[in-house]
Parts: C-alpha cells; structure tokens; sequence
C-alpha cells in the first residue's frame, strides 16, 4: 500500500483539567526606561506597544526599553501547584522579574515562551512582576536589518499556568507514516515529573464529528527517566487527508495523572503529506498544487504591530478577493489566529525565519558572532516547534535576498537548513533570492 508522511505537529494550544489559565490582559502599569519616577507609570491593556501611535505621528519612532508592572496574588490554595507565564510574543527582548528577583530572559520576538515562576511567588500574599522590554537596535538577535519596524512592547497576550506538580509538558506529537486506510505515527510527551513516582498516560484522536477514532493508554513506572520523553504508537483507520479542497482536521488530547495531579492538553491539526521538487512542483497528497500567494505585512495604521482578529480576518478577505490561496509570513510569524483561520479555510501558509537584507538601506543583516548565529537557530527551532502542528503551513523559509560577504554566511546557512529538516523532517525549505550563487541550493527551494 502507498506510504505518505504524516504531518509532524507540537502544542500550541492548551486546555485544562486540572491545568487552569489566567488571562493576563490588564491592570499592568507602563513606563519607559528612561523615566526615573515610577509615579508616572499609566496603566494599560495588553497587547501593548509604545509606538502605537508613531505611525499616526502624534508620537516619534522609538526604539528603547520600557517597562511592564503588574501585582499578582497568589492564594494560599496554590501551595504544592506550580506556576508559569506564558506570553504570547514581546518585541525584541524580555527580562522577567518577580519581587525584585530576576527569573529569566527571552530573546526574539513574534514567537510564544514560558517562564516557570513558582520558586518565586509567595501565596497568601501579592507579588510583583516586572517585564523590562527592549526594542533597540542589536547585532546580537534576528532581524537585523530594519525593513520591518520593531514597535516594541508586549505585544500579545499574556496568561498565568497553574498545574499540579506532575504536568505535561510543551507537547509533541511526532509520526512515523500513514496510507490511505491507515495512519500510523506516535505522540511524543514531554513530561515534568519533579519526584519519582508512577504516572499514567492517555492519548486520544477525535474527528470533526467529535468521534473518538484513536485511544491509547500507557503506564510508567517510578523509576522511569522522566528527562527522556515518551513515544507513544498509534493508528486511525479510514483517516480524511487535510487538503485546500477539503481541510479536514483532527483533535489530539493528552492527559496524564499521578496520585492527585492531574493535566490535560490537545492540539487540532490536520493529515497530509508534502514534497518539492524541480519538476513536480509543490505537491499536496501527490496533486500539484499552485501557490498564488500574497505577502503579509506585520503592522496597520490604525494598531501598528497589534494586528486582532478583526484585523487578521480582513487580511484574509483580501486575500481571497484576488484569488490567491496562500500567503508568506516574510519575517516571523504572525499572530496564532492566522494560522488557525487558514488550517479551517484550507490556505497555504509559508513562514520565513527573519533574516534579511534590505536592499534599499545599507543596516546590518548578517553579524558573524556566535550570539547572533544561536540566537537564529533557536528561533528557528521555536518557530517551527510553535507552528508544525498547523497543516496550512507547509513551507519554511530560511532567509531573503541575502548576499554572500562573509565567507561564514554560507556554512551558516547549511546550519540553519539540517536544524529545520532536523526540527521538522516533513516540510520542505525554501529561500527568496536577488543574488546568483552556491547560496540558491542551500534549501529545498
């Protein structure tokens, strides 16, 4: 029977058991960095940034530090739960702090991170959080290059993860292969597990009916090494292949539990099989598929960078006025909901790693330093782990209209190219290009 290769797709998504979300959206207080009185601060709502009113000119252009205040309690029913931020991008750089102590930095915007802040919340009483952001210009983080305005700020939503001590970590679903009559492939969990101690495992597949089509259960003993993730096998028979002409998709929920603690995540994605080559083209379950696809832009005169649904929705109503089926997020990803509109409505999605030259500017786009070259495979890495789970995504572009300078860039390149096929064996990559040379058979495309 044909093989195909099924779609490889990661957490993006949580819902909760015993896993509950708080949405984080107000009651923060702003201040730029260089306002020494922090009576000044005015309160805001999130998603935020501090050049929303650049475009309109009532404000400069800024590219600077500003700072994020909020108080968060923590009731005395939380003792033994862990705790964690989830924040759903921030644009460039964030340094958390959680009374007065630092946590951790994340580095790269337009991608989704979690901080674990358990160690540092004390419960029965109010906390106090700090997010310094910085949108100044670096060397050290993509992108470089400044086609694209760095608005600053956080600049989507933020939410607060309760869980009981042993969870689920980010989630994984890994598979192997599928045919026309069955889908094989394996779920990989990533658990968080602080003590020994027995943990069972469910894994289930629901249809768009709501139709349970898949159910597997697994048991771990206490000594198993909970720093490995484990691979669970599973097979749907009859499965519907997600395509443009038919977008079917699937929910996939794990749960797992251990004594009192209890956790549940699901993702929604889709079956399909991609290939690219010089003479067949981009093929979608074998059929030759057409891209007539439009560029996004990142940013609206009336929210620069915080772009909403209603914003995003009128995007793809352009979009399919003039007949295209696909779109390029040229410079990171967009906004979650955008990929989740075009996974339902079966558009094809393209989402380029960040590295860019402006040929029209003469900035910085490639820096040869080890911050600046790991700091663009572990963004790679997050937007891929972020974003496979999508079937409306089925490109990975790695950089644009780049030209070789430095001798290194090259070597660089083939880096970036094994860690996507690497990361996500199932897609092809793909660059855009202004320049002859060995650099344009680097990628698949």
């Amino acid at each position: 029977m044909k093989r195909v290769l099924f779609v490889l797709f990661a957490l993006v998504s949580l819902t909760a058991s015993a896993r509950t979300r708080y949405p984080l959206s107000e009651d923060w207080r702003f201040q730029f960095g260089f306002e020494n009185n922090a009576d000044r601060a005015r309160y805001v709502s999130l998603p935020h940034t501090w050049n929303g009113d650049a475009l309109a000119g009532v404000y400069p252009y800024l590219r600077t530090q500003g700072l994020y205040f909020r108080t968060l309690y923590a009731p005395k029913e939380w003792a033994g739960k862990r705790l964690f931020l989830r924040f759903g991008g921030v644009e460039n750089v964030a340094d958390l702090f959680v009374n007065g102590c630092f946590v951790a930095s994340h580095r790269g915007g337009g991608v989704a991170f979690t901080i674990e802040i358990t160690d540092y919340v004390l419960r029965g009483a109010k906390n106090e959080l700090v997010v310094a952001v910085s949108n100044s210009k670096r060397n050290d983080l993509m992108p470089a290059a400044s086609e694209r305005n760095s608005y600053g700020g956080i600049s989507r939503e933020v939410e607060l993860l309760v869980t009981d001590q042993a969870a689920i970590s980010p989630l994984y679903y890994g598979s192997d292969t599928i045919d026309p009559e069955r889908a094989e492939g394996h779920a990989v969990l990533h658990l968080s597990v602080p003590s020994p101690q027995s943990v069972s495992v469910v894994l289930k597949a629901y249809d768009e009916a709501g139709t349970c089509c898949m159910e597997q259960r697994r048991t771990l003993k206490s000594n198993y090494d909970y720093k490995q993730p484990i691979q669970i096998p599973f097979a749907i028979l009859n499965p519907k292949a997600w395509s443009p002409e038919s977008p079917a998709l699937y929910r996939f929920e794990a749960s797992i539990s251990s004594g009192e603690s209890h956790d549940t995540v699901a993702v929604t994605t889709g079956l399909r099989r991609i290939s690219l080559t010089a003479g067949g083209g981009l093929r979608i379950n074998g059929k030759r598929t057409e891209l007539r696809a439009l560029s996004l832009a990142y940013d609206h005169p009336a929210c620069a960078s915080l772009l909403g649904q209603e914003e995003i929705d009128r995007d793809i109503e352009l979009l399919q006025e003039v007949g295209a089926n696909a779109l390029f997020s040229p410079e990171g990803p967009h906004a979650p909901y955008l990929y989740e509109q075009c996974d339902r409505l079966g558009l094809l999605a393209r989402i380029d790693l960040p590295f860019l030259r402006t040929n029209y500017l003469s900035d910085l786009n490639y820096c040869a330093s080890p911050a600046f070259e790991e700091q663009g495979i572990e963004l790679l890495r997050s937007i891929i782990a972020q974003h496979f789970n999508h079937p409306s995504v089925v490109l990975w572009g790695l950089f644009c209209d780049l030209k070789i300078i430095d001798e290194r860039l090259s070597d660089y390149l083939k880096r970036l190219n094994q860690t996507a096929h690497a990361s996500d064996p199932t897609r092809p990559t793909l660059a855009t290009s202004n320049q002859d040379g060995d650099l344009n058979f680097i990628t698949d495309g």
